[in-house]
């Protein structure tokens, strides 16, 4: 063999000798655990619904506003008893990506390389933010819902100005809870990206 045929073979070996230790001893393979791939698709479908029944939620609070606006009580009293129902749905479904969280929060040190782990820190971050907004977001609900009950069955009158903040609050936190789960999203699409 010449000698420049046997650098090039000697180059070729180096370079893939170098690629596989790389790619298997300082990255090491690429995998992730089932149970985070399971937990990360039940909770994709709760984040999911919590946005949902939040988006939902601030519908109905415009009809009810209005119905107060219109001193139909008891309009608003009947869709009070709605977003109430709705209210446990969304605590319901915050507690189940809790527990979805924690399993894929427990699968987070067998997801190989660094870059994907570090991404799916990351979007577990975001939804445990999504859970403590959606806490703050029903218990302000609770508060607005016992406020206009209150209200409606003969006690304080005047809590225009209360209710007006509380839907504000609501709203501010409705839209919060749609960009944590939108970063959540766009997190794990960059996750998916180092698998391909």
């Amino acid at each position: 063999m010449k000698k420049s045929t046997k650098t090039i073979v000697w180059s070729v070996i180096l370079i893939v000798l170098a690629y596989f230790l790389v790619r298997y001893v300082v990255i090491g393979p690429k995998s992730v655990p089932e149970g985070f791939v399971a937990a990360r698709t039940s909770g994709a479908a709760a984040a999911t619904d919590i946005a949902r029944l939040s988006n939902e939620s601030i519908l109905k609070l415009d009809e009810i506003s209005k119905k107060d606006a219109e001193y139909d009580f008891g309009g608003a009293m009947v869709l009070i008893s709605a977003e109430l129902l709705r209210n446990k749905e969304l605590k319901s479904k915050a507690l189940s990506l809790s527990n979805e969280l924690a399993k894929m929060a427990n699968s987070l040190s067998r997801i190989q390389p660094r870059q994907a782990r570090e991404l799916a820190a990351e979007a577990i971050g975001y939804e445990v933010a999504l859970v403590s907004r959606l806490i703050s977001y029903s218990d302000t609900a609770e508060e607005l819902f016992e406020l206009l009950k209150s209200k409606y069955n003969g006690g304080e009158f005047f809590v225009t100005e209360q209710v007006n903040k509380s839907i504000d609050e609501l709203n501010l936190t409705a839209r919060t809870i749609n960009t944590f789960n939108k970063a959540f999203e766009e997190t794990l699409r960059k996750f998916d990206e180092v698998y391909k």
